[in-house]
């Protein structure tokens, strides 16, 4: 678990590796896992805590789906 000062380094290096970054469609799935995985410390997050592209009733599509405990 990191702590919040890891987390805010670990966010302040995010923010400068993303930026500037362009085809939003495209990097989704990229951005989510590097956020997940590096600023807040989830090991795989898209194996227990993430879906992308999920179909919903009544919604054309959902990019990110996050699943509660």
């Amino acid at each position: 678990m990191k702590t919040e000062k890891q987390m805010a380094m670990a966010a302040a290096e995010f923010a400068e590796r993303w930026k500037g970054r362009g085809y939003e469609r495209g990097e989704s799935q990229p951005f989510w896992i590097d956020l997940l995985t590096n600023v807040f410390g989830i090991e795989t997050p898209s194996v227990c805590f993430i879906r992308f592209e999920q179909k919903r009733v009544h919604i054309n599509k959902i990019l990110c789906f996050f699943r509660s405990k």
